[in-house]
């Protein structure tokens, strides 16, 4: 299902859904691939299991690893539904979206991080 380079593929229908609105097709391949890293990533590898009172904080990057945080911010929020997910964001437009795609608190990354989450009480 990923990474060919044929002009069809068969999917399992399991597999397959509706192209978002607003990214491109070429855009749209990748975004399988994003989502399965998110999963195995936060809830495989970490082990973030839906009881724990757990708080993530995904450090943005250029915008090749755009899409990773705002799904990981997404998948965070509404799978396994932690009270706290933590994004960074220089810009206010870039704030407002994490907002909007579920993340919880979006602190600048050119200020110092460490103080901004102790400022946030989550404790």
């Amino acid at each position: 299902m990923y990474g060919t380079c044929a002009k069809k593929q068969l999917v399992d229908e399991r597999h397959a859904g509706h192209k978002p609105k607003s990214p491109d097709f070429v855009q749209s391949t990748g975004m399988p691939l994003t989502y399965a890293t998110v999963f195995e990533s936060l809830l495989d590898r970490l082990g973030i299991q839906k009881v724990e009172r757990a708080t993530v904080v995904f450090l943005s990057s250029p915008k090749a690893a755009a899409w990773a945080v705002s799904i990981a911010s997404q998948v965070t929020r509404h799978s396994p539904k932690l009270p706290v997910a933590i994004t960074t964001a220089s810009r206010k437009e870039a704030s407002d979206v994490s907002k909007k795609m579920g993340v919880t608190h979006a602190i600048n990354h050119r200020h110092d991080i460490v103080k901004q989450i102790e400022d946030l009480s989550l404790s």
